[in-house]
């Protein structure tokens, strides 16, 4: 799993805990992640991620998930949406910007 923005602000956005993290590590399912500082970020061996800071000048109101052959969008905005798009395409596509991000980071 990749995933691109801030986690305090999804889970502020969303109304609290999302939970997903003690599902993924449930699962044994890995992560790497770009993510702001004013995130809380825990790193130990059991929480099945890696974590890489964005830079404060990267504008990113909304949060992105890529997982198989999707790619999950959520804007922070109102009315609360989200657009889950299953595509190889767009999983590629999206997973090579993620590695782009991941390496100038």
């Amino acid at each position: 799993i990749f995933s691109i923005g801030s986690t305090s602000r999804l889970t502020e956005f969303l109304g609290g805990k999302y939970g997903w993290g003690k599902r993924r590590r449930a699962l044994g399912i890995f992560q790497k992640a770009l993510r702001f500082k004013s995130d809380d970020i825990i790193e130990h061996p059991s929480r099945l991620h890696e974590v890489k800071i964005l830079p404060d000048t990267f504008n990113f109101p909304g949060y992105v998930i890529i997982f198989d052959n999707s790619v999950g969008l959520i804007p922070f905005e109102e009315p609360a949406r989200g657009i889950l798009i299953t595509s190889r395409s767009f999983s590629v596509m999206f997973k090579s910007i993620f590695e782009a991000l991941w390496k100038a980071f």
